[in-house]
């Protein structure tokens, strides 16, 4: 009989602690070290590589109700996001995104592995492998680090040289003032009140950037509703960053779907919160410019409930 061998001592374990919290609402999972690649081929109908993008953490469900169970979870956090298709290795899948719920936090083990220190995170590159894919859930679901050839194509640049936080320049930015949000029969439209120039300082030589964190809350449930996709053409909620510090004047309007009622006008209300940063992490495909010299310059949330249009 064949010896286990480290790896094989590795899947084992992983195994058990995730079956171990299974029936906690989390999805279940496996992750690989970058060496096991074959075993994740010929343990899945499809193999993807992937970058996962707006992503919202929260408190896992029940988290306090089975609390010896989440020994190895440092935190009982459970994440949805959109997992965009980069390559397809292997099998065929008919779309460009998945959109994942539930997934489980990394434990301290697993971080290592993936070379993750803080988690899952927005621009977070990885190939996974899987037997099917049904509304937001993973059948033998395995995770594995980006491999080398996507690596290449999409390489990760170093910080910017000769930056000095400590001489700072003056710049002067719009922001906005507040929220709008109008409810009518078919839509949900938001925009800003106003925006007003307002004068800030950035380092020599860094990057300048704006992030705007969304979500829509219904009937004030404190999360990104998972409901509103269902109701809405287009899905609204997650994070974005840009190289541009302004944060634009235009509206979104997201549209009621075919056959789907919205709720009443006050039952709906929208978090924005905005942030204007310098950092030394130049502008990247997928680009995570919080670390090395990454400083807020200003910052806002802003909550608005609906009103009728």
């Amino acid at each position: 009989m064949r010896k286990l061998l480290t790896s094989d001592l590795f899947w084992v374990t992983m195994t058990l602690a995730i079956t171990s919290c299974q029936g906690l609402g989390a999805q279940n999972y496996v992750i690989l070290p970058a060496a096991e690649r074959q075993r994740l081929e010929n343990s899945s109908r499809v193999v993807l590589d992937v970058v996962c993008t707006n992503l919202v953490k929260r408190v896992r469900d029940g988290a306090t109700e089975n609390p010896r169970l989440l020994d190895s979870i440092p935190k009982a956090w459970q994440y949805q996001m959109t997992l965009e298709i980069k390559n397809v290795a292997k099998g065929v899948i008919d779309t460009d995104e998945l959109n994942v719920n539930g997934w489980r936090d990394l434990n301290q083990a697993e971080k290592t592995v993936m070379n993750l220190p803080t988690g899952f995170t927005n621009g977070l590159r990885m190939r996974i492998g899987f037997d099917s894919y049904a509304e937001g859930a993973f059948l033998r679901l395995k995770l594995m680090p980006w491999p080398k050839e996507m690596a290449d194509i999409f390489p990760i640049l170093a910080p910017r040289a000769r930056t000095n936080p400590s001489i700072r320049h003056p710049i002067t930015v719009r922001v906005p003032t507040g929220l709008r949000v109008i409810r009518t029969d078919d839509t949900l439209t938001i925009g800003w009140e106003s925006l007003q120039e307002t004068n800030l300082t950035v380092g020599t030589n860094m990057v300048l950037g704006c992030t705007r964190e969304t979500r829509i809350l219904r009937n004030g449930v404190p999360k990104k509703s998972s409901e509103s996709e269902y109701e809405f053409n287009e899905w609204f909620g997650g994070s974005s960053a840009g190289t541009v510090a302004d944060f634009g004047s235009s509206d979104t309007v997201l549209h009621r779907k075919y056959g789907h009622a919205l709720l009443p006008a006050d039952a709906y209300s929208v978090e924005y919160r905005c942030v204007v940063f310098e950092t030394d992490i130049p502008p990247q495909h997928f680009w995570q410019p919080i670390g090395g010299k990454y400083r807020v310059l200003w910052e806002h949330n802003f909550k608005e409930t609906s009103k009728p249009g």
